[in-house]
């Protein structure tokens, strides 16, 4: 409850579109991936974190046609080729990252060239 007028803010931000790849680092019970994936342009959400018990949560939040994905993975090493997305959120998940400078060089790496961070 407390998040969600910051994730309306910040998805608000993000020029979502069909199709689009957005990928949430850190996503905690995934209520950013939730909106990119449940809004009107259907963008496919995925959301990473560390915390197996916090993705149960949100896996439960989310039924319908435009499932997340949420799979457990490390922000400093993300799972994916570069270039697969072509946005990358982080709400307030940075703060807790040990080595942000890491984090921040797998953010960059995992978007494509005409993309966007938040």
């Amino acid at each position: 409850m407390f998040f969600d007028a910051f994730a309306a803010d910040l998805v608000g931000r993000l020029p979502v579109n069909d199709g689009m790849r957005v990928l949430e680092v850190a996503c905690g019970t995934g209520i950013v991936t939730r909106r990119c994936s449940s809004g009107s342009a259907g963008a496919d959400g995925h959301g990473h974190r560390l915390n197996e018990a916090m993705f149960a949560h949100a896996r439960t939040r989310l039924p319908g046609p435009h499932d997340a994905e949420y799979r457990t993975a490390d922000g400093t090493s993300l799972p994916f080729e570069s270039g697969s997305f072509e946005a990358v959120v982080c709400q307030f998940g940075l703060m807790f990252f040990p080595d942000k400078a890491a984090g921040a060089r797998e953010a960059f790496r995992v978007l494509t060239r005409a993309a966007s961070i938040c």
